[in-house]
């Protein structure tokens, strides 16, 4: 597939957009007075005293594609992010967007950020392959919205129709759409553009209304599949002036049974030569490769970690318990939770802010052992699950991050997805757990899978 892509590259090249072209992520220190990349570009990060290969080798980042024609040195900081203009100068961060950075305290780049940035933002597709958690979200929604800023620019209002995205996020669940916009709408706004979250569970009318509201600003909608493509048939949005396309956690979606609702909504897009598609996976399987094959087109893949297979996090400390039956593991999560609280030491608003997160099979499972901890331990238990309605589950949710329940218990997705929630790093403060109550041998810090033999 490497050499096909190779054979293709100059010709993908001459396909690409102007403005793709055009937009190049620079660090300042990199361009001549002139604005222009210095010839011979191998040694830009030792002029910066970045080694590359020593960057890669360290954060077991492997880098797949033509490269022949970007600029690959790591991004250090994000003051560094600059683009090439219409008339080859440098242009910075705006300052809204150097403000709002400002404000989030944002440390340096992850290592998904360091080289899905520069890569993106000089037009090319993207395929990052990292776990979650590593910050792939800004990794993406830093290049969409500058673009769609940038096509904003002398563009009259009137002539965009409303409901017509210039860039599209598809997502695998509501609340990771959710997360998604939340985070996109205050970098939007620095940007003066409009976000718009559109997903299942909520009465149709209300998110239309919104869509009508946002009129012509809008320029991002991040939904998940099944919603996005309701509303694509229906003519509520129309995906003709799309030019971004973001697919997060690929392999969740594919697990999950949307790859219809991703073919038909990519179908909608046209030729990948019109538009930039970045695409993002915590694992690299046969099928996750092969929608990869279709979507993009003279792709860099970044494959973080090392290894095309998910693995335990090395950070992590995990302990398997094996219970010969129900009632025994029912016994063991009780001793757990109490292990867990004798270890605060009596201290009552600890114990209050102490959360437990129990993944269940089943939704009956979920449910059911919602109402055993409710009756059996003290503190509250609630139930998250697929059956309930978006506000039930926004309310659930809203009860463990304001912390009036101490427990949890989520209905496991995919086999897949439940390893990946098994090795993605814990939360940093001890006074949260996570404990599966499933047949897996996988388990987290502060967390122990209960096995039943």
């Amino acid at each position: 597939m490497l050499l096909r892509k190779l054979a293709v590259s100059s010709l993908a090249r001459a396909a690409r957009p102007p403005l793709a072209r055009r937009a190049l992520l620079l660090s300042t220190q990199r361009l001549r007075s002139t604005g222009v990349l210095e010839d011979d570009d191998d040694d830009a990060g030792a002029r910066h005293g970045i080694d590359t290969a020593a960057f890669l080798a360290e954060h077991q980042i492997e880098l797949v594609g033509d490269v022949d024609d970007v600029d690959t040195t790591p991004l250090q900081d994000f003051r560094d992010i600059t683009r090439v203009d219409d008339e080859g100068a440098p242009a910075p961060l705006p300052g809204a967007i150097r403000t709002f950075f400002r404000q989030k305290s944002f440390a340096a780049p992850t290592p998904i950020q360091a080289q899905a940035l520069p890569l993106a933002l000089q037009g090319r597709d993207v395929v990052g392959i990292a776990q979650t958690g590593s910050g792939k979200t800004l990794g993406f929604l830093l290049p969409m919205l500058w673009s769609c800023a940038e096509a904003s620019k002398g563009e009259k209002a009137a002539k965009r129709e409303i409901g017509a995205p210039r860039g599209i996020v598809l997502a695998p669940t509501r609340e990771l759409a959710q997360q998604i916009e939340r985070e996109a709408a205050g970098l939007a706004a620095a940007f003066g553009s409009r976000t718009l979250c559109v997903y299942g569970g909520q009465k149709r009318h209300i998110q239309e209304r919104a869509i009508w509201s946002a009129g012509r600003k809008l320029d991002v909608v991040v939904g998940t599949p099944g919603r996005l493509a309701d509303f694509m048939r229906d003519g509520v949005l129309k995906l003709k002036d799309v030019r971004f396309l973001v697919a997060d956690e690929a392999d969740r979606m594919l697990d999950m049974g949307f790859e219809p609702q991703l073919r038909e909504i990519v179908d909608e897009l046209g030729d990948k030569e019109r538009r930039q598609t970045l695409l993002f996976s915590a694992t690299w399987p046969e099928e996750v490769q092969e929608l990869a094959d279709e979507f993009v087109r003279d792709a860099v893949r970044i494959h973080v970690g090392g290894s095309d297979e998910l693995v335990a996090n090395r950070d992590i400390a995990q302990h398997v318990r094996v219970m010969p039956s129900q009632a025994a593991k029912l016994d063991a999560l009780y001793a757990l939770i109490e292990e867990q609280k004798s270890r605060l030491g009596g201290d009552r608003s600890r114990e209050r802010a102490c959360h437990t997160v129990v993944f269940c099979n089943r939704k009956a499972d979920a449910k059911w052992l919602a109402q055993q901890l409710e009756r059996d331990i003290r503190g509250r238990a609630v139930a998250l699950h697929g059956d309930l309605m978006q506000n039930a589950r926004d309310h659930v949710l809203g009860l463990i991050k304001g912390g009036r329940a101490q427990a949890r218990t989520a209905r496991a997705p995919a086999r897949r997805a439940r390893a990946r929630r098994a090795t993605a790093p814990a939360d940093a403060d001890d006074d949260h757990h996570t404990f599966e109550f499933l047949q897996l041998t996988i388990a987290e810090e502060h967390h122990t899978s209960l096995v039943r033999g």
